[in-house]
């Protein structure tokens, strides 16, 4: 029974979906609290994720960024608060955090070597030397 409305559905343009299910959104929102302030945080969001689509921004880092965000800032009071206001003087003392920091650095410089390298070879092949090979 349901099968062949769906099918409809599917075959619909995707303006009138997107404008569809827009609609049942915004109306979902101002119904559930009669609030203008929560329909402009929703248009807010929408934009923020159509401009993240329009740029091609992961989704997957955007969502866990928004989800160890408030962890990682606990965790970084507390360290700060150890710390005593010296969070860089605090890691250089200790061997352990000084071998870290130094493979993260080691490992960003690796990332960035290699894809300037990749850039450079890119850059230097011309049409006719890729036709070549």
């Amino acid at each position: 029974m349901g099968s062949g409305l769906y099918s409809h559905i599917v075959k619909a343009p995707e303006y009138v979906s997107y404008s569809i299910i827009g609609l049942t959104c915004l109306t979902g929102v101002f119904a559930s609290t009669n609030s203008l302030f929560n329909l402009y945080i929703m248009i807010i969001f929408a934009l923020i994720g159509f401009f993240m689509k329009k740029f091609d921004y992961s989704f997957v880092a955007f969502l866990i960024g928004f989800v160890l965000a408030p962890e990682f800032e606990v965790s970084f009071r507390s360290f700060l608060l150890v710390a005593q206001g010296d969070p860089v003087g605090f890691l250089m003392q200790r061997p352990i955090a000084l071998l870290f920091c130094m493979m993260t650095v080691f490992a960003v410089v690796r990332i960035a070597w290699s894809e300037h390298q990749k850039r450079a070879v890119s850059s230097t092949t011309t049409p006719s030397q890729s036709e070549q090979k």
